[in-house]
């Protein structure tokens, strides 16, 4: 049995930072490259196993998952709009092909493959495998915070997030874990709050 690779990309213009994880999310190897044909089939070249790939959509990717796609197993190109994980804490483009990492690896009764096979044969329907993955204890230990953060901007202040404010205050919810209260709080006593629609 072929040994299973995820392969994470960070693509620029100039360069693609590269994290490859084994299946039990332990980094084996990190590189950055050059974003040019050689240099990723090279690298391609070095990886041994059944391969799937991560990045996210940009002026590369196109070209990417064509170059790649015929020698992966799976080929995932993220939508960075969608994919709020990666706006939130510390940025580097390691951290970012890392985050994308743990997106991809889901663990348990919800592997990808368990899912896709309750789909196909009809024990399970899309929204049931949907909610499966959305109620996952990793994807909540990822995502939750960051969505509660977001739910308060668009309910209270009716507006996206700024990036400086919501990394705050999802800071905050990390270091005072069960504290949603305060959070709350903040907004609707914010000024912008208050000009816009009064005391609460």
């Amino acid at each position: 049995m072929q040994k299973i690779l995820y392969v994470e990309m960070d693509v620029h213009q100039a360069s693609i930072v590269i994290v490859v994880l084994n299946v039990e999310g332990k980094t084996i190897s990190e590189a950055i490259i050059e974003t040019m044909t050689e240099t990723v089939r090279d690298f391609r070249r070095g990886l041994r196993g059944e391969l799937h790939v991560t990045f996210e959509e940009g002026a590369q990717a196109a070209w990417l998952y064509d170059l790649l796609r015929p020698h992966a197993t799976e080929v995932l190109v993220c939508n960075p709009r969608h994919n709020k994980l990666l706006g939130v804490g510390n940025k580097s483009d390691r951290i970012d092909a890392m985050k994308l990492a743990q997106l991809q690896q889901l663990t348990g009764a919800v592997a990808r493959d368990t899912l896709l096979s309750e789909v196909q044969t009809n024990r399970q329907t899309r929204a049931e495998v949907l909610r499966a993955v959305v109620e996952h204890p990793d994807v909540d230990a990822v995502e939750y915070r960051g969505a509660f953060v977001a739910m308060q901007y668009f309910g209270y202040l009716r507006r996206d997030p700024e990036p400086d404010g919501f990394n705050a205050w999802l800071n905050y919810l990390d270091s005072h874990p069960e504290d949603f209260r305060t959070m709350v709080h903040g907004v609707m006593n914010s000024v912008e709050y208050r000009l816009r629609f009064g005391a609460p």
